[in-house]
């Protein structure tokens, strides 16, 4: 048999070699810490699934007709080693033996597939052939695979929306800018497997149900699988994927509590009101003076340390006195110091992004995202506002 080199099967090849380099490096090149591994895990998970549809579209299959039929079921790896991800990088979790828990259902799978796995290479290769010829059979393996995976994954996809709530606020009461746009990476991340997933159950169920179902329909969610792979590959080329984490412990319960109800958290404390008046008027200080806003990366920790005031009473002081989040207060001062630039003739040779970046933001999309939110107007709408009133005062 003669293995088939078109468009799609060098894509698809592409996308294994991809997968390929992204396990390995990040089992060995980054961290190798806990979070790391497990998306080395989830990285390997999809070559091998990719493998086998390029073994199938290809013709290659009977050279290796043992691969055929045994990685759907891994997929139900995905979920658990995905939200363990998100935890231990982003909430600031750390391996427990209970959880190993979690990939109890894919050992059910795994022993739910033992004839699948056992079946001779040969049993295989006709399966995939009469398939190939239209023959497409209802099979109960299938059926309860997609049952207990679609259950499978709306649980875990629940659970990382959950730890991603929690973790957006309390980024907003002691998080970095930085941080703030990896966690949005994050969610990028988790949409793309989503939208994989739903291609994955769609294409499944027209063959377990017997709907119309071709080799291209196959060939385009394959291809869709090999963008997700070369996607995410690319960022872990370009950045470290594997986020640095919010604290080494998971948030404090005040942390992720919404400002409305600072006063109610706060009645324990032991914070004065002069006491607080003084860290006030020495934290607008230091903010003029030092301006550490400018820092992209600028966390509750280091402001609190660079005033020798406990964090959770400067939270406290920013939470009530100002009644602002840390993320607020913090890009409240970035705004100001760009509205200024923005309209200073001086610097009108300087991009946007430029001015974005001296302002203390990270990237060029959160800064128009928040400067609009305190400002109503993006950063272009503001210059030409500026010019407009200009122009009405020359006048």
């Amino acid at each position: 048999m003669i293995v088939k080199l078109n468009l799609i099967t060098t894509v698809l090849f592409g996308g294994i070699l991809v997968g390929c380099y992204q396990t390995w490096a990040l089992s060995f090149l980054k961290s190798r810490d806990q979070a790391s591994k497990l998306l080395a895990v989830s990285a390997f998970v999809i070559t091998l699934i990719l493998a086998q549809y390029f073994l199938v579209i290809s013709g290659g299959y009977a050279y290796f007709p043992h691969l055929l039929g045994t990685t759907q079921v891994l997929m139900a790896a995905l979920g658990p080693t995905l939200y363990l991800f998100t935890r231990y990088s982003i909430a600031g979790k750390h391996f427990l033996w209970t959880d190993l828990t979690h990939f109890i259902p894919l050992l059910l799978l795994c022993w739910m597939y033992l004839p699948v796995f056992m079946q001779d290479g040969s049993t295989k290769v006709q399966v995939i052939e009469s398939q190939w010829h239209g023959a497409i059979y209802f099979s109960w393996y299938y059926f309860i695979f997609l049952v207990l995976f679609a259950v499978q994954v709306i649980t875990y996809l629940v659970l990382i929306r959950k730890t991603l709530g929690k973790s957006y606020q309390a980024l907003l009461q002691e998080g970095s800018n930085t941080l703030m746009v990896r966690l949005g990476w994050l969610q990028i991340l988790m949409k793309i497997f989503i939208l994989f997933v739903l291609s994955f159950l769609a294409i499944y169920s027209f063959r377990s149900l017997q709907f119309a179902y071709t080799t291209i329909t196959e060939s385009v969610i394959m291809l869709g699988f090999a963008a997700f792979i070369y996607s995410v590959g690319h960022y872990t080329l370009r950045k470290e994927l594997v986020f640095e984490q919010i604290g080494t412990t998971a948030p404090p319960p005040d942390a992720i509590e919404d400002t409305t109800e600072s006063a109610a958290k706060y009645k324990s404390s032991a914070l004065t009101p002069d006491i607080a008046a003084q860290y006030m008027g020495r934290l607008l200080n230091h903010m003029e003076s030092k301006r550490p806003y400018l820092n992209p990366d600028l966390r509750l920790s280091d402001l609190a340390e660079e005033l020798n005031i406990p964090k959770h009473q400067l939270s406290q002081v920013i939470n009530q006195k100002l009644e602002l989040n840390f993320f607020d207060f913090v890009n409240q001062y970035r705004v100001e110091l760009a509205k200024q630039q923005l309209t200073d003739d001086r610097l009108a040779h300087v991009t946007i992004q430029g001015i974005a970046m001296e302002s203390g933001f990270s990237n060029k999309a959160s800064f128009n995202r928040i400067f609009k939110k305190f400002t109503d107007l993006t950063p272009s709408a503001y210059i030409k506002q500026h010019k407009m009133r200009e122009m009405s005062n020359t006048l």
